[in-house]
């Protein structure tokens, strides 16, 4: 074989063995692709899964802790509410002076607001019988009563929407929570409260005159109240937004935007 066949014979063996180094050098970054992909649509289906589990147990853990208020509400309503009344009888037919009498009428009365206050105060009879916007205005009516803060309502309910009771608890609970804070942390003299819907999107707006608050204004973070905490919680677990924006030339604007099916029960 001469040196010219011998040249060409080895310069094929190079080609094909380049060829070849190639190939297995392709095939190994498409292996590695489609691993890392499968890698990665494994860990985003586990942090889904994940994500999913802990809105169940949030949900449980929200659901059980109402059914218990709803429980004590009716407790000191009907049992320890029938009670207070019942006293009130024994007094009035009981052979003491009139001015005692009077003194523990006047008490027991006392006793007796208190105990529908904390009854209504962890289940709204209103919300549960006449629905969100009566007790969102009982709410309101009540805290402009108490704080002589000046309040200003406006409902817009002229497009049919509906709200689950989990969406319809959330939301007032939310509202109430609001409502605490601005009252402690902003200390307004005005406050406006706005009801607006469309049919697919429910939007409730605080607008106040204080000092412009926000959570992320806490300078510790680690100091921010259980209120603001079951804000988020319920926020995520029914799936509404909220914004917080300065009203100037003071105070805070509050925005909750809630998605609906818009259909109305």
């Amino acid at each position: 074989m001469n040196t010219a066949s011998l040249e060409n014979n080895l310069f094929q063996l190079i080609v094909t063995a380049t060829v070849c180094l190639v190939f297995i050098f392709a095939a190994i970054i498409v292996f590695v692709f489609q691993y890392q992909r499968k890698m990665t649509e494994k860990s985003g289906e586990i942090a889904k899964n994940k994500l999913e589990n802990q809105k169940r147990l949030l949900e449980s853990s929200m659901v059980t802790k109402e059914i218990e208020m709803k429980r004590i509400s009716r407790e000191l309503h009907d049992g320890v509410g029938s009670e207070i009344n019942a006293l009130r009888l024994i007094i009035h037919n009981a052979d003491i002076q009139s001015e005692i009498k009077n003194e523990l009428n006047d008490n027991c009365l006392i006793i007796s607001n208190s105990i529908k206050s904390i009854s209504e105060e962890l289940m709204p009879a209103t919300l549960e019988k006449l629905g969100l916007e009566v007790a969102l205005d009982t709410l309101l009516k009540t805290i402009k009563k108490v704080s002589q803060l000046e309040i200003e309502m406006h409902f817009e309910s002229h497009n049919p929407f509906y709200l689950n009771e989990l969406e319809t608890l959330s939301i007032y609970r939310i509202i109430q929570e609001l409502l605490n804070n601005i009252l402690k942390h902003n200390k307004p003299k005005k406050l406006t409260f706005d009801f607006n819907h469309s049919e697919k999107d429910l939007c409730l707006t605080i607008t106040d005159d204080g000092i412009y608050f926000t959570p992320e204004s806490v300078k510790d973070q680690k100091s921010i109240g259980h209120g603001l905490l079951n804000i988020e919680s319920r926020l995520q677990l029914i799936n509404a937004s909220i914004s917080y924006i300065e009203n100037k030339p003071s105070g805070t604007i509050v925005n909750v935007t809630l998605k609906t099916n818009g259909q109305k029960s």
